[in-house]
């Protein structure tokens, strides 16, 4: 993928103009992921972040375990130059964001007002920007059906075989949803216990520790 523009942090911004074409190799998964959220989302600020280099146990975000998958941040309109929604990001250490190309762009997709983040894994994802509006409902949702395919995308075809019962599979959809364990046990009329039993048996066979750890190995694996 030609580099549009990169920044590192924290520290002193580098922005650095395009890179011979030498310097970085195109990478057609990146693209193609480029290019679908092009055709959804045609109107929006494009990027891909990534933490650089990678950190082990240590993410570009800070998730709460009910929070749904892809992951929406809004952060209410006021005056100009407010706090980054992703604060969090800056502080974790480096990473670089790529503009791909076609794509819109902004100086800095991490202040947006309105952004939308598809989670490849711990230390890279797709980031969505808007200045002016939130992201509705249906849009999360279309995001959510993309994501699986595009974690997918590059990833070993030799999986592991993980097999879920349907009630571990419907808990887990639930949970990608944004619904709590409460919200999940009025759903289906069983107990707050029985949800956490079967969260608990999907860890072990997702060999996970954790509601969002879970919902996107499951997800790599084709499970959703």
């Amino acid at each position: 993928m030609t580099m549009a523009r990169a920044y590192e942090e924290p520290g002193a911004v580098a922005v650095h103009p395009d890179p011979p074409a030498a310097e970085t190799d195109p990478d057609p998964d990146l693209e193609l992921g480029a290019e679908v959220l092009r055709r959804v989302f045609p109107a929006d600020v494009i990027v891909w972040l990534e933490r650089k280099p990678p950190a082990a146990g240590l993410g570009l975000l800070v998730w709460s375990p009910d929070e749904p998958v892809p992951h929406r941040r809004s952060a209410p309109t006021g005056a100009a130059g407010g706090p980054p929604v992703f604060d969090d990001v800056r502080a974790r250490g480096p990473y670089r964001i790529t503009s791909p190309p076609g794509a819109r762009t902004m100086d800095d997709p991490l202040s947006a007002p309105y952004q939308l983040f598809l989670a490849r894994d711990e230390d890279s994802a797709w980031l969505l920007a808007r200045p002016d509006r939130d992201f509705a409902s249906r849009e999360v949702q279309m995001a959510a059906i993309l994501l699986p395919g595009m974690r997918r995308a590059g990833r070993p075809a030799s999986a592991p075989q993980v097999r879920l019962t349907s009630r571990e599979t419907g808990i887990l959809r639930l949970v990608a949803d944004g619904l709590t364990a409460a919200a999940i046990a009025r759903r289906l009329g069983i107990s707050v216990r029985t949800v956490h039993k079967h969260l608990e048996h999907a860890y072990a066979k997702l060999s996970c520790g954790d509601r969002l750890s879970a919902v996107m190995k499951a997800g790599d694996l084709g499970l959703l």
